[in-house]
Formats: structure tokens, sequence, C-alpha cells
């Protein structure tokens, strides 16, 4: 039986990584800012896959255009 890593399947999706604090608040489903994304690129997707600095993935997050800001959609335990 074969075992592939949770985010595999949303390879298309761009990866956020987020500092420690950041990382923490993502985790208790807060909304975070992310300035190192340029949301002027086309997409075809309001997703994004959430990492720490270790390269953990931690959750989908779901753009918000009116509060310019990404919330966690589904977070995943450590």
């Amino acid at each position: 039986m074969l075992f592939f890593p949770a985010d595999r399947a949303l390879q298309d999706y761009p990866a956020l990584l987020l500092d420690a604090t950041t990382a923490e608040r993502v985790l208790h489903g807060n909304a975070f800012r992310y300035d190192h994304y340029n949301r002027d690129l086309p997409t075809s997707t309001d997703l994004a896959r959430v990492y720490d600095t270790g390269g953990h993935f931690l959750a989908i997050a779901e753009w918000d255009a009116a509060q310019q800001v990404w919330k966690p959609k589904k977070v995943l335990a450590r």
C-alpha cells in the first residue's frame, strides 16, 4: 500500500510559507495577511497551501478579497 503526503493533490495551489507567529494563528483558525504573494497574478483558485518554516503542511486557506486576508478553510492537526 502506498501513502502520499496530504498536500500532494493540492500541488496546483500556491504555497504560503509562514513565520512561527502567523503559523500559530492559522492553527487556531485565525485569518492572516501574507504580503509575499502577488494577488495580481492570474490563478484558477482563491485557495492556497499553508506551511510553517519547517515545511509542515498546516492548512488550506482561502483568499477573502473583501477583507484582504487569507482565512484558514481546513486546518490540519499537528
